[in-house]
């Protein structure tokens, strides 16, 4: 059993020695027709290789919609989804107009919390007034709290097949999930409370496959900050479970 990855230098190695587990290889090559061949299962890390896993790939994988794929990737357009689909109570999204501080400066195709901003005062909001006038970016409302969340599942469309969830504590306000906002403590947290209100946020989207959820919680409601349509970081050290599980749903009829 043949199984490509996206190209991870830092992911590697645990990736192998999850195949290592599961009885499997890993392979790791860029994404087109050559690999395709060498392979049963793609299991990519990437925006970008699961566009194309879901272009060249598409008997050898079980993920969301090439449109809702690009949409997941353009985070203005996913709020605009959420809000399109009744789900406003659960979208931070704010217009520019309607701004008060503090609030998220966010760029709508960013990653890892790269070109993410919490403008808490006019002088911050100088500093990057470029960025504000930049349709690129847009705005969100800033969901208080120390912890942020992120739930690494793979959803059959109806039920979650796999759900496992990371909380970030960070034991200050106005920090968000980016290279410059390191959390103290990083610990498997368990949020079921919110499965049953996920659950049906997936459906109304049409949601099928792997994706890691970051949310937080304020004043008991759920705000989802964005949903990235393949595997997060933070599950590395059991990704063999999540591997395991998407290896049997493929193999369903």
């Amino acid at each position: 059993m043949n199984i490509l990855f996206t190209k991870r230098d830092d992911w590697q190695a645990t990736l192998l020695k999850a195949c290592k587990h599961l009885n499997a290889n890993g392979i790791f090559d860029d994404f087109n027709s050559k690999s395709m061949g060498q392979v049963n299962y793609v299991f990519p890390i990437g925006t970008k290789d699961v566009i194309k896993a879901s272009d060249f790939f598409e008997d050898k994988h079980k993920y969301p919609s090439i449109d809702l794929i690009r949409i997941c990737e353009n985070k203005l357009q996913f709020d605009l989804l959420l809000n399109n689909n009744e789900l406003a109570h659960v979208s931070p999204l704010i217009k520019k107009s309607q701004r008060t501080f503090p609030y998220v400066l966010k760029e709508k195709t960013g990653e890892f919390g790269n070109n993410v901003f919490i403008i808490q005062n006019p002088d911050e909001e100088a500093l990057h007034q470029d960025k504000l006038s930049d349709d690129s970016f847009f705005l969100q409302k800033y969901i208080k709290g120390e912890d942020e969340y992120a739930l690494h599942f793979l959803f059959d469309g109806e039920k979650f097949r796999y759900f496992k969830e990371v909380k970030y504590e960070y034991g200050y306000e106005f920090a968000i999930k980016s290279p410059k906002h390191v959390p103290v403590r990083q610990l498997w947290a368990d949020n079921s409370q919110w499965k049953d209100e996920i659950t049906n946020i997936l459906k109304s989207i049409k949601y099928r496959g792997i994706g890691c959820l970051n949310y937080k919680i304020e004043a008991n409601q759920l705000f989802i900050l964005e949903l990235n349509p393949r595997i997060g970081g933070s599950m590395m050290p059991v990704v063999s479970e999540m591997i395991s599980e998407f290896i049997r749903f493929f193999n369903e009829p």
